[in-house]
């Protein structure tokens, strides 16, 4: 919870029907959920949504202290699940085309709604630095990584001469997404 600019408290994580909503639209068949805390007890609200949910079939609770006993009936924590089991597991090929992850906004109609990204996207920053500056990709996705959350910070970085733009100054966001824009490029690196 926040303070909002009338002192009021302002809900800032979605609350059991928003995730129970999330849960369903997407399809979800397991929910792993952290316990959260005493000033923010996450994982009960969590289980509530996770029981209005009847396609997603697995709950698994991860506690502050990992050797912890699920504070919530029914609930299995992600500790006791993986007990036992091998610490080598077979990977799985993904196809390009395969859902990576789901991010849901707001959504403004009343329904949030969900951006679905693949594995073959990923985040490219097109950078184009002032005349005399330097910086390497490495140095930009490391400052990246401090600044941002790990989903969020650009895996690739491409650097330009000149964003492009319509005759308004638009930047053409879908020509920097194509892999062959016709920009002037001065290298690009992948990490």
């Amino acid at each position: 919870m926040s303070r909002s600019a009338r002192g009021r408290k302002a809900q800032v994580f979605p609350q059991s029907r928003e995730i129970a909503y999330h849960l369903a639209d997407s399809e979800a068949t397991a929910y792993f959920c952290f316990e959260g805390g005493a000033e923010l007890p996450l994982g009960e609200e969590r289980w509530s949504a996770f029981e209005e949910t009847p396609g997603c079939e697995h709950f698994f609770l991860m506690t502050a202290a990992p050797a912890e006993k699920s504070p919530i009936a029914g609930a299995k924590t992600l500790t006791a699940a993986l007990a036992g089991q091998s610490a080598d597991v077979d990977t799985v090929a993904t196809e390009s085309s395969d859902t990576a992850v789901i991010l849901y906004t707001s959504g403004t109609s009343g329904r949030p709604k969900g951006a679905e990204l693949t594995h073959g996207e990923e985040i490219k920053a097109c950078v184009v630095l002032t005349p005399g500056a330097t910086l390497s990709a490495e140095q930009f996705i490391d400052w990246c990584k401090e600044q941002m959350a790990g989903y969020k910070y650009p895996r690739r970085v491409e650097f330009l001469d000149v964003l492009p733009t319509n005759a308004t100054g638009k930047v053409l966001k879908r020509e920097l997404r194509d892999a062959g824009s016709a920009c002037s490029r001065a290298s690009e690196v992948a990490r």
